[in-house]
């Protein structure tokens, strides 16, 4: 997605598949147990044996959203060892706090659908309007000014099926 890296080795040497994420990528993962395929973003650590999820895990973000397509994998804060991964599976959302290296993961599939980078859904699940702005900003490459500094504690819940920046600006006045 906008604004991402990803860093990876030329060629993948040995039985480990390792990538590191700075933003927010789709995966699609073939399927190899003997070659467990890794995802590294901050002290966040995604093993995977084939499916398809997205990462979200800008350097503002406060939280690392990962988000399980298809297959399941094992998320989890990376200093901790793989024996202290969770689990995920089809339809889970999985929330980790960089600060404190706790996950939640919950079943939601109307979230699991709009948070595909790859859709045309903006959505935004009680974010801080400061963390919107930036989101729409980066997705939309423009700078947006907020007047009233005080809403910008205010929290959104906002899903807009389109990819018009003036629709969604549109619907978060209307809110």
């Amino acid at each position: 997605n906008a604004d991402s890296r990803l860093i990876y080795p030329e060629r993948f040497d040995g039985q480990i598949r390792r990538v590191k994420l700075v933003g927010e990528a789709f995966f699609e993962v073939a399927h190899d147990q003997a070659h467990p395929f890794y995802v590294d973003t901050y002290n966040m650590e995604i093993k995977v044996t084939g499916t398809q999820f997205n990462v979200a895990s800008y350097p503002e973000y406060h939280q690392i959203t990962t988000t399980l397509f298809e297959g399941s994998v094992l998320i989890g804060d990376s200093a901790l060892g793989e024996k202290a991964m969770l689990p995920m599976t089809q339809g889970d959302v999985a929330v980790y706090e960089k600060g404190t290296g706790k996950v939640q993961i919950t079943h939601d599939a109307a979230t699991m659908q709009a948070r595909d980078c790859r859709s045309h859904v903006f959505t935004a699940s009680n974010e801080k309007l400061m963390t919107v702005v930036r989101r729409i900003e980066r997705q939309f490459g423009v700078s947006i000014s907020v007047r009233n500094k005080a809403i910008l504690d205010y929290t959104y819940t906002i899903a807009c099926d389109t990819k018009d920046i003036h629709a969604i600006i549109d619907i978060m006045e209307t809110i």
